[in-house]
């Protein structure tokens, strides 16, 4: 795979899935003996509490994940199991910090929307894409195979730490530097994929598939970045907002200056900005409200500079906004939130207006 090192690639849901089910594993027969342990657990990231929950149920069914309701209650459980806990407003950070630095298992912090303040400093955090009913039945039967392999522990422990040692796949892609530890953790679990594969596959199949299992979770090494100071807050807000707008066929986008409608679902927008009305943006942000409540949301939105506001200091994010009023037939001045146009456009690149427009005429 000449030239891979350069090439892009999209880190489907199944890949960061597999490797989260082979590092439970491998925490548990390789971490210590060979020395490559992330030494703390993962955050994974969705796009609602409705995907969040979803994941913990099919986890708990397919590959016999924990899940720990009360971090009060954590403890070693047997094997290669990991332990997984959907994050909670009322989570204490004592608690938290003591989950993800648990060292006997692999630990996972399911977080919807946007990562808690005091966690987006963690070290390993990464966006979860959705996995199809496909990737999880194929993600079944090869925990399956995991679970043989672990039934040979002792023998698979010499051939394993063998394998590592001699791996040219570290070679290439464990140099120091940034995420070191990580990329280490992400080879070992290529190369015990490989393991499963021999016999199956020729050497050379087997060598490129664990390549191509590297260059896909290399990809994911700089959103991890995008996740320290808050800036997944964008994309966070983004992402539900086109959602909503997906699943509200009586959506509306309308310029300011034609003035103020009886409908509700309504976004104003003028050249430079979109005005929300509070409660509709609300509404909208109602999908991570277990994980974050709405007022920390507004604090983060104006913190990245989404939200423009000349009250943040006197604890106000609203502005008020001059609106013609035609069924009175004069201006009034109407709070609303005013969120920089250009940070709300959809994957297209179209705005709200245009998003809104293209999907009428589709429909």
């Amino acid at each position: 795979m000449e030239g891979a090192g350069k090439m892009r690639y999209k880190v489907k849901g199944y890949d960061l899935l597999e490797t989260v089910v082979v590092m439970g594993f491998m925490k548990h027969v390789y971490a210590k003996k060979c020395g490559y342990d992330l030494k703390e657990g993962i955050i994974l990231v969705f796009e609602d509490d409705i995907q969040a929950l979803k994941f913990l149920k099919i986890m708990e069914e397919k590959v016999e994940a924990e899940i720990l309701h009360n971090l009060k209650e954590l403890k070693r459980i047997e094997n290669y199991r990991m332990i997984i806990h959907k994050y909670r407003k009322s989570d204490k950070t004592d608690d938290l910090y003591r989950f993800l630095d648990f060292s006997e298992m692999l630990t996972v912090l399911v977080v919807s929307g946007i990562v808690p303040d005091e966690l987006d400093e963690y070290a390993y955090i990464f966006k979860m894409p959705s996995c199809s009913s496909d990737d999880w039945q194929i993600m079944e039967r090869k925990y399956k195979e995991l679970k043989e392999l672990a039934t040979q522990k002792g023998l698979i422990i010499q051939e394993g730490l063998e394998i590592l040692e001699k791996s040219s796949l570290f070679q290439k892609y464990c140099q120091p530097g940034d995420y070191e530890e990580l990329r280490k953790i992400f080879v070992a679990t290529a190369e015990i994929l490989g393991m499963l594969k021999r016999g199956k596959l020729t050497e050379r199949m087997v060598y490129d598939l664990k390549e191509l299992h590297c260059e896909k979770l290399m990809a994911k090494l700089p959103e991890i970045e995008d996740f320290h100071g808050s800036t997944d807050v964008r994309g966070a807000i983004r992402g539900l907002v086109f959602s909503y707008i997906n699943n509200s066929p009586n959506m509306q986008a309308r310029d300011i200056a034609e003035g103020l409608t009886k409908e509700s679902n309504v976004i104003y927008y003028d050249e430079t900005s979109y005005y929300f009305p509070e409660d509709l943006l609300k509404e909208i942000c109602k999908p991570i409200a277990e994980t974050t409540s709405f007022l920390h949301m507004k604090r983060e939105m104006a913190y990245v500079g989404m939200l423009e506001t000349n009250q943040i200091e006197k604890g106000g994010f609203t502005v008020k906004k001059a609106i013609w009023d035609s069924g009175n037939e004069h201006m009034i001045r109407l709070r609303f939130l005013k969120i920089v146009k250009n940070e709300l456009r959809s994957e297209e690149g179209l705005a709200i207006e245009d998003y809104i427009e293209m999907q009428r005429e589709e429909r």
